[in-house]
């Protein structure tokens, strides 16, 4: 017997108890995932494991809720399954390691850089974001608190501290998942709050910081002997989201990546691929146009336009030839497309 036909024989949800258990649908009210999606979280990718009653329904505690949480953001970001796994895995052993390390020797290591030259400024937001780098402790960070310190900084326009964070971080991660997990889980972090006063401005400073690294980390990576593809933004009032860049390093793992000044004109662009000798060129939009028009090109250029959605939105292609879809979709549309 399938599962909706035994879930129709079954009690709506169970009581909720005092042992702090959630049913399967209190857990898709609170976290906005359906039920069926939970159940091929866990079924499918082997993600979460709610525990079972003894009459067959899940109770999800508190701390799968916020790993739910978690695996929706990293979603949202472009990440496929398998990678979220990895990350997910990645980050309990970082966790347990900061738990454990309460000695002496492990204080030493997890040190916190020295303090920077800048003088606080803006009130105490600029100054907290400094001082949970600057501040011994006993008990070191948890990765919450750490990326809470990266939104601090950010909302301060503090560079120096967000450089601290940063420095504490490459202890653990090398710089791309740094990037990953941190700054950009940050930038998705503040364009998901309600809008507040100077939003515009902190998404596009952080926005600005997280491409200056993405930018240098692709000039440091040796060129493979696979495709080099160019990607650009367009109509993206002049800044990159969370999920764009999440795009463009997932991308960067398959593909050598270049990616085009955004101050460049059109008329440039198409001349600087040809100059690198580019055969694909991905561009990412915010909407669908038909009044855009696709620059003119060498017929050895194959243009990809992308709009990318968050959830799971499978791909489709518009009437004006755009592929759109979430970036876990389009990240596996791309690279059937940009395979010789």
């Amino acid at each position: 017997m399938n599962e909706t036909k035994q879930n129709a024989s079954m009690p709506d949800e169970p009581p909720l108890g005092n042992n702090g258990l959630f049913p399967i649908r209190t857990v898709a009210r609170l976290t906005g995932i359906n039920p069926i999606t939970l159940r091929a979280w866990e079924r499918r990718h082997n993600l979460i494991r709610p525990i079972r009653t003894p009459s067959g329904h899940r109770l999800y505690s508190t701390a799968d809720i916020e790993l739910i949480r978690r695996i929706q953001s990293l979603s949202e970001q472009g990440m496929g399954f398998s990678q979220i796994g990895i990350v997910l895995k990645r980050e309990a052993r970082l966790a347990e390691r900061m738990q454990n390390n309460k000695s002496g020797a492990s204080e030493e290591r997890f040190a916190a850089p020295p303090p920077a030259r800048s003088t606080p400024v803006s009130g105490g937001i600029r100054r907290s974001a400094a001082a949970a780098v600057e501040a011994p402790s006993d008990t070191p960070p948890t990765l919450d608190a750490l990326r809470a310190h990266v939104r601090q900084a950010a909302i301060a326009l503090d560079a120096d501290a967000l450089q601290q964070i940063e420095r504490k971080l490459l202890l653990w991660y090398p710089p791309e998942t740094m990037i990953r997990l941190f700054l950009i889980d940050a930038l998705h972090e503040l364009e998901r709050r309600e809008i507040w006063p100077d939003q515009n401005l902190v998404l596009r400073w952080l926005s600005a910081e997280i491409l200056r690294r993405i930018d240098g980390l692709l000039h440091l990576q040796p060129t493979s002997s696979g495709q080099i593809i160019a990607v650009d933004a367009i109509d993206t009032d002049g800044f990159l989201r969370a999920v764009e860049f999440g795009l463009i390093l997932a991308l960067a793992e398959r593909f050598t990546i270049h990616l085009i000044p955004q101050t460049f004109p059109d008329a440039l662009r198409v001349r600087l691929i040809a100059r690198w000798n580019i055969t694909h060129w991905i561009r990412l939009q915010r909407m669908d146009s038909h009044a855009y028009q696709t620059p003119a090109t060498p017929n050895t250029i194959r243009i990809h336009r992308c709009l990318l959605m968050e959830g799971e939105t499978p791909v489709e292609i518009t009437e004006t030839g755009l592929f759109r879809g979430s970036a876990h979709h389009c990240l596996s549309h791309l690279t059937e497309q940009l395979h010789p």
